[in-house]
């Protein structure tokens, strides 16, 4: 232990200064100054994750997210999969589950929906986004967001604005974020 007032070497037990007569405080540690940094890091290494987790369900939870799975479904002629990218009210359920039940669920979409999603260029810009409200055919929350919807390709080129409704799922990211999925009747508008 080193002497505060004379700078005497002294041993680590000794209480007192050998050479002045200093009394010696123990030194601490930087151990607990080092532990400080640590868990500061570590907690905010916690705080950037969780933040960055909160930024990517934000964007695979969104309406627009929804609508690309949807489509991208749609092109591949996966009916069932796009389907489970939307509500549906109980009467909607059960004609789809009718078709499905007598092979027509492929009947539900127009025929050349695959050709169309593939051989041309569809993008969706949501333009605005109201605020939650009880929808009152699926008692859910719901919002509706308007896309300008553009086309183009060998079946033209169009630009319109779309509103669709979306509901909230009962499908959660991480099981806390709610997915927004599209409600039926939407999409029976946006299909024919």
């Amino acid at each position: 232990m080193i002497c505060t007032r004379c700078g005497a070497r002294n041993t680590d037990t000794a209480r007192f200064c050998k050479k002045c007569g200093n009394r010696l405080e123990p030194q601490r540690p930087a151990q607990g100054r080092k532990k400080g940094i640590i868990i500061g890091f570590i907690a905010a290494m916690i705080l950037i994750a969780c933040g960055g987790i909160y930024i990517y369900a934000g964007k695979a939870c969104s309406p627009e997210e929804s609508l690309d799975c949807m489509l991208d479904r749609l092109a591949k002629r996966d009916v069932m999969g796009a389907f489970g990218e939307c509500v549906f009210t109980p009467e909607e359920q059960a004609s789809i589950d009718r078709a499905l039940y007598s092979g027509d669920i492929d009947n539900m979409v127009p025929d050349n929906i695959s050709e169309v999603l593939t051989s041309s260029f569809v993008r969706f810009e949501k333009v605005y986004e109201s605020g939650p409200y009880l929808d009152t055919e699926t008692m859910r929350q719901a919002k509706d967001v308007s896309f300008n919807a553009s086309i183009a390709g060998p079946y033209g080129s169009n630009v319109d604005i779309v509103t669709m409704t979306f509901v909230e799922s009962s499908d959660k990211f991480l099981g806390i974020f709610p997915k927004w999925k599209m409600k039926g009747s939407s999409l029976d508008d946006f299909l024919y």
